[in-house]
C-alpha cells in the first residue's frame, strides 16, 4: 500500500508542477513586472531564472505534502526538495549539453527539458521515499531548501556576471 501511495505523491507531484510551471513562465509578465512575483518566477530568459519554474512549485508541492502527511510519511518533505535539486541541476545540464553540440538554442527542447527534469525530480523522490532515509534528512533538505531559496530571491535582481545569468 506504501509503495502506491508514494507513486501517487510522485505523478500528483509532476501534475501540480507541470501546471504550476508552466504557467509561472508568465506571471512576471502578467502582473506587470512585479517585483514581489519576479522573486518566485523567471524575469528574464536566462537559464537560472528558468530553474524557478521547477525549484518553486516543487518547493510549495514539498511543503503543503509535509503539513498534510508530515506524521504519516515525514520523509515525504526531503525526499521532495532532494529530488528538486536534482531536476533543477539537470536544467542546466540538458541546456548546456545540447547547445554544445547543435550551437544554438531550440525552444522544443528548452520545453522539454522542464517536463523532462520535473520527471526525474519526483523519480529520485520516489525512490528517496521507499528507502526510509529521507527521514533522516529532514534537517539537511529544510537548511538546502532556505540556502538555495535565498539565492533564487537574492540573485533573481543581483545575478552574478557569468553564463548561466545571461539572458538568452
Amino acid at each position: 500500500m506504501e509503495k502506491r501511495k508514494y507513486k501517487n505523491y510522485a505523478v500528483t507531484g509532476f501534475i501540480f508542477v507541470s501546471i504550476l510551471g508552466t504557467l509561472a513562465h508568465f506571471f512576471y509578465e502578467w502582473s506587470g513586472s512585479n517585483q514581489v512575483i519576479g522573486l518566485f518566477s523567471p524575469v528574464n530568459e536566462s537559464i537560472w531564472e528558468h530553474i524557478k519554474l521547477l525549484w518553486f512549485p516543487t518547493l510549495l508541492f514539498s511543503l503543503l505534502c509535509h503539513f498534510k502527511m508530515r506524521d504519516g510519511y515525514p520523509q515525504l518533505f526531503s525526499a521532495i526538495t532532494l529530488g528538486n535539486i536534482i531536476g533543477c541541476i539537470l536544467i542546466p545540464v540538458i541546456y548546456y549539453t545540447y547547445t554544445f553540440f547543435t550551437g544554438r538554442d531550440i525552444a522544443a527542447v528548452d520545453i522539454a527539458s522542464f517536463y523532462v527534469s520535473n520527471a526525474v525530480s519526483f523519480a529520485v523522490a520516489y525512490r528517496i521515499c521507499r528507502t526510509r532515509w529521507g527521514k533522516k534528512l529532514f534537517i539537511p533538505a529544510i537548511l538546502f531548501a532556505i540556502a538555495i531559496s535565498f539565492l533564487f530571491l537574492q540573485f533573481t535582481f543581483y545575478p552574478p556576471d557569468i553564463a548561466l545569468f545571461a539572458q538568452l
